[in-house]
């Protein structure tokens, strides 16, 4: 049951990401002033596009395997008769797991973000890429501090 709707929850990413993209990506009609040192540096991300999109791609596909797999196992045990505490332990820690795994996500893919929108608002040029090393830093920081929080 858990594995669907965490399967539900995968598809909605897909396809919420598939929507909102282009539509924030083309939200804002002002070009930046003309800088001669980043006028061609960003034509490297270009490239990235879709090298990203063919690896978001695998993972989502890769991850929807691991789940029925996982989920398989899980019915394989039931039905063998495993006792309800060893499944109880198990289904727990397979939903603490997905939690945080989605939480890591969601915090480095959310100060990504905000990390090109400061290299976007002051256009820092070479700096960029620090800029985004350093928030997805401080996204793993983050996550660190929660997941090793006491339960």
């Amino acid at each position: 049951m858990s594995g669907n709707k965490s399967f539900k929850s995968c598809i909605l990413a897909v396809i919420l990401g598939g929507i909102l993209t282009p539509v924030l990506s083309f939200a804002q009609d002002q070009t930046p002033p003309y800088n001669p040192y980043t006028a061609n540096f960003f034509k490297v991300f270009d490239s990235f596009i879709p090298v990203f999109l063919i690896l978001a791609f695998l993972y989502a596909v890769v991850t929807i395997f691991r789940i029925r797999a996982e989920n398989k196992i899980r019915q394989q045990l039931i039905d063998k008769g495993t006792p309800d505490d060893t499944l109880k332990q198990m289904l727990m820690n397979g939903n603490q797991r997905i939690r945080l795994e989605t939480l890591k996500w969601g915090l480095i893919i959310g100060f990504t973000g905000i990390g090109l929108c400061i290299c976007q608002y002051f256009s820092f040029g070479y700096i960029t890429f620090s800029i985004i090393f350093i928030s997805i830093s401080i996204a793993l920081l983050i996550f660190y501090f929660i997941s090793q929080k006491p339960k």
